[in-house]
């Protein structure tokens, strides 16, 4: 789930886009990233209901998780059921732009934004990465550990076109 937040924040950044960038270089990537991660947010919502939520939905034992209603579940009558909060803290993600910082990609404009984009975009993705390795490092799934090593494949792809493009100014 941490990673479809964090998918979701970049393409909060490539929306930016096509209203401030100057180097075509910029727009191209935006459009890239755009139309890589909006399909690895739906594969990775097609997992989670596959494999957490309809298990969950179909186990009487599991009605009560991550807020499934229902009768069942391993509490005690009238006890409080702790439910899984599916809402995420930024803070708590490698690589996530602060608030602060996504108000002075909004402002800015033209060479200003470009290299704001490929500084935060690229601080993201390495973020992605780190997240990408540790998955390796402790999963098991083989979906997910697939899914975990394209994307570092990718976000390193595009971590170095970003660089390309402001370089290509030099």
């Amino acid at each position: 789930m941490m990673m479809i937040e964090h998918h979701s924040q970049a393409l909060e950044m490539t929306d930016l886009a096509p209203d401030r960038y100057q180097r075509d270089g910029v727009e191209r990537i935006a459009d890239r990233i755009a139309a890589a991660q909006d399909p690895e947010i739906s594969a990775m919502e097609s997992w989670l209901e596959e494999n957490v939520f309809a298990p969950a939905r179909e186990n009487s034992a599991h009605q009560n998780f991550c807020g499934l209603e229902g009768e069942g579940g391993h509490h005690s009558e009238g006890e409080d059921v702790p439910l899984c909060d599916l809402e995420v803290d930024h803070d708590d993600m490698q690589g996530m732009v602060s608030e602060e910082d996504m108000r002075r990609l909004t402002d800015a404009e033209g060479d200003e934004f470009d290299h704001l984009f490929v500084e935060l975009m690229t601080a993201h993705h390495e973020g992605a990465v780190a997240m990408a390795v540790d998955v390796l490092s402790d999963g098991h799934d083989q979906t997910v550990m697939r899914m975990a090593n394209d994307l570092i494949s990718e976000q390193n792809t595009e971590i170095a076109r970003m660089e390309a493009v402001l370089a290509d100014e030099d």
